[in-house]
């Protein structure tokens, strides 16, 4: 993103290609949350959802806790202008409405279409849960203390936690006795109940633990990464047969993609680089090559001409660029999106003996759109 926007209850930052580590920032309120916090997160979602550059969101807690739920001079605040409301239909209307504004604002976490990676520390109160619910994947530092809270304060839990754990969670009978007692819990019993995946022993590491893998997703196709999470959230609401339905209409076009073939040839190469990609000698080299939407041939690639090749191994490709390594000479580094690896006898590229080292990380990397 050419930059990023700014909130006032909230911190944005890229701290990896495609990766957008959004972070709750009302520190000296133990990221309480207030109307400001729920409007500017569902602003700050809904745009995310949208935005090209952003694959993969990782949403965490600055200072010392995640949340410690709603804030309670909001709660005040709320309870007083409903006070105000004489006629008891209307004061519910005006309730109702206040209820819908808070779920909307949980549910555009939810309903981004991009992956979002809950990294949790500290305290993780009533609707900090709720938040934490309406992620896909959730992360935890050890010493985090969490709490289903709202039995203590008279009401059913109403933003995330009561509507889509039960969906999810893998121990009910212990995530009612979590719901009905209001209990604090360690990331044990978290684990226990499937709220969480993955422990951490400091926050820091949990940071970092949650940015590797967000930095994973967003080098996936986002074309595909994005349709899983839309049919995971679409088989959680739906019936069986609705789910085959609705994937089989989904994938009618999806399967259309230029990432399938990327993604295949991909798969063939990484299977069979050990085999394949040992070692070179001076008379052959690797030619990256990828699929187009068209047939073409062509025989020089950037950076390197005057050589011949075989066109029948170059049918529907394009040579991808390659480049010697600048400090080692003896490593040839493959930079281009690599697909398809073929190994064709050109004129010499390199030296005579010299022996080619492929850099295997390079050659399986994908800079898909």
């Amino acid at each position: 993103m050419s930059s990023l926007p700014r909130y006032e209850t909230l911190k944005l930052r890229q701290p990896k290609p495609h990766v957008t580590l959004v972070e709750l920032n009302r520190p000296t309120k133990l990221n309480a949350m207030n109307l400001q916090l729920f409007d500017e997160l569902k602003t700050c979602f809904e745009q995310l959802n949208i935005e090209k550059e952003c694959r993969v969101i990782v949403l965490a807690g600055s200072g010392r806790a995640f949340s410690t739920g709603i804030d309670i001079e909001y709660l005040s605040t709320a309870a007083a202008e409903s006070v105000e409301i004489d006629d008891i239909a209307r004061k519910a209307l005006h309730v109702r409405s206040m209820i819908e504004r808070t779920q909307e604002s949980l549910r555009a976490v939810d309903k981004c279409e991009k992956p979002v990676i809950a990294a949790i520390h500290g305290y993780c109160i009533g609707a900090g849960v709720d938040l934490a619910a309406c992620c896909d994947i959730r992360y935890s530092a050890r010493d985090t203390t969490f709490s289903i809270k709202e039995v203590d304060i008279g009401l059913a839990a109403d933003v995330g936690t009561l509507q889509i754990l039960p969906k999810l969670i893998t121990n009910h009978s212990l995530f009612h006795e979590l719901v009905f007692t209001s209990r604090t819990f360690d990331t044990n019993e978290a684990q226990q109940i499937g709220l969480i995946s993955h422990v951490f022993d400091t926050r820091e590491a949990l940071l970092n633990g949650a940015i590797s893998l967000a930095s994973v997703i967003a080098h996936k196709s986002p074309i595909a990464v994005q349709g899983s999470k839309i049919n995971l959230n679409y088989a959680r609401d739906h019936t069986v047969d609705d789910n085959f339905t609705f994937v089989r209409t989904w994938n009618s076009a999806m399967l259309l993609s230029e990432d399938i073939v990327k993604g295949l040839m991909a798969t063939s190469v990484s299977k069979e680089k050990k085999t394949n990609l040992a070692h070179y000698t001076a008379n052959k080299h690797i030619i990256v090559t990828t699929f187009l939407s068209t047939s073409k041939n062509t025989s020089v690639a950037h950076g390197y001409s005057g050589y011949d090749v075989d066109s029948q191994n170059l049918n529907r490709t394009e040579l991808g660029e390659l480049s010697a390594h600048p400090d080692e000479d003896e490593v040839l580094i493959l930079p281009y999106s690599t697909l398809l690896i073929t190994n064709i006898t050109t004129q010499q590229l390199v030296p005579l003996g010299r022996r080619i080292e492929i850099e295997l990380e390079q050659c399986v990397d994908q800079d898909l759109p």
